[in-house]
C-alpha cells in the first residue's frame, strides 16, 4: 500500500539513485521484490545507509597484478556525492536495526556493535538470503540451488543470518564499536544488544509522526514519540520533548579501506571452528575435509 501510495515510478527512482540497474518490472508486486537483483547491486544500494548516504559503486576488481608485482589494472577512483539526506539515512538505519533486534534477522546480531539489515525469503524457498551492515562494513549473503530448484526450507533469517553473523564476527575483530550514521548508540534494557536509538533530528525538522510510534525495544508505548523537534539523548532510551537545538548528524563512518586479508582471516576462522565440531562429533581423521575446502555447515 506504501508503494501505490507513493507512486511506483518513485519506487523505481529511488532504487535507481540508490545504484540498482537490473531491469525493476512496474505493477503492485514491486515492493514484494518480485523484480531480480544481483547480490553486489543489493550490498551497494544498502551500503549507502551503512555510509552516511553517499553514493556507491559496487565492484568486484580492485586490481589486477602479475607475481611479480607489475598492475595489470587498477580501478580509478569514483566521485562520491550526498544521494540520501542524514535525516533520513537516521529513520532508515532505526528501522533496520529492528529487524536484529526484535525482528526476523535476530541471529545476525552481534555483540557490542550497533548493525542493521534485513531478510529475504522467495516463493518455495528458492532464494534466501541477508543484507546487513554496522558503521565499518556492508555484506550480503545469498543461498540457493544452481538449478532454482526449491530447498529445505531454507529463509533469510536462517543460514544466511547466520553466515553474515560468522563473518561479521571476525571482520570486526579489535573493531571499536560505531553507531550507525544518525543514530545514537544504546543498549536494549531487556537484552543487552546494541540497537539504535531513534534517528537524531534537526531542530526545525517540521516532520510530524501521524501518530505516537512504538518502537519494537521499549517496554511500554509510553515514552512520547512525536517528532517535531525532538531529540534522543544518551541513557535509558529516554525521549526528550522541546525544540532543543540538535546539531546535523556527524559522519560516524570510517574513512579508511578495507583491509587485503580481513576476508582470508574470516574464512580461515569459520573453516577452523567447523573442523573443531566435527572433531568433536567424531574423531575419524578420515573424514577431515581437505585443506583449502570451504563449508557452510555441511561436508563434502
Amino acid at each position: 500500500r506504501l508503494n501505490q501510495h507513493a507512486g511506483r515510478g518513485r519506487s523505481i527512482a529511488i532504487a535507481r539513485r540508490l545504484g540498482i540497474k537490473s531491469e525493476l518490472r512496474e505493477g503492485p508486486s514491486l515492493a514484494l521484490g518480485t523484480s531480480e537483483v544481483s547480490l553486489i547491486e543489493i550490498a551497494g544500494a544498502y551500503d549507502v545507509f551503512g555510509n552516511g548516504g553517499m553514493s556507491v559503486e559496487p565492484h568486484a576488481i580492485r586490481r589486477v597484478r602479475m607475481s611479480s608485482g607489475r598492475v595489470l589494472f587498477a580501478r580509478e577512483a569514483t566521485a562520491v556525492n550526498q544521494i540520501v539526506d542524514p535525516v533520513h539515512v537516521g529513520e532508515m538505519n532505526d528501522m533496520l536495526n529492528a529487524a536484529l533486534v526484535s525482528g526476523t534477522g535476530r541471529r545476525a546480531a552481534i555483540p557490542n556493535h550497533p548493525a542493521a539489515g534485513k531478510t529475504g525469503t522467495s516463493q518455495e524457498f528458492r532464494d534466501a538470503w541477508f543484507v546487513g551492515y554496522t558503521g565499518h562494513l556492508t555484506a550480503a549473503v545469498w543461498i540457493g540451488n544452481d538449478n532454482g530448484k526449491p530447498m529445505n526450507r531454507s529463509f533469510g533469517g536462517g543460514l544466511p543470518a547466520e553466515i553474515w553473523h560468522e563473518l561479521m564476527l571476525a571482520a570486526h575483530e579489535g573493531k571499536a564499536p560505531l553507531a550507525l550514521p544518525g543514530t545514537i548508540r544504546q543498549r536494549s534494557p531487556s537484552s543487552g544488544v546494541p540497537i539504535a536509538s531513534a534517528p537524531v533530528w534537526p531542530a526545525d525538522s517540521d516532520q510530524v509522526a501521524a501518530q505516537s510510534e512504538f518502537l519494537p525495544w521499549q517496554t511500554s508505548p509510553s515514552a512520547p514519540t512525536h517528532r517535531k523537534s525532538r531529540a534522543v539523548l544518551p541513557g535509558p532510551l529516554g525521549i526528550i520533548k522541546g525544540r532543543i537545538k540538535v546539531s546535523p548528524p556527524t559522519a560516524l563512518y570510517p574513512a579508511e579501506a578495507i583491509s587485503e586479508d580481513f576476508i582470508t582471516k574470516a574464512l580461515a576462522e569459520s573453516e577452523q571452528r567447523a573442523d573443531q565440531d566435527k572433531i568433536a562429533q567424531n574423531p575419524d581423521p578420515a573424514l577431515k575435509r581437505p585443506a583449502g575446502m570451504m563449508s557452510l555447515g555441511g561436508w563434502w
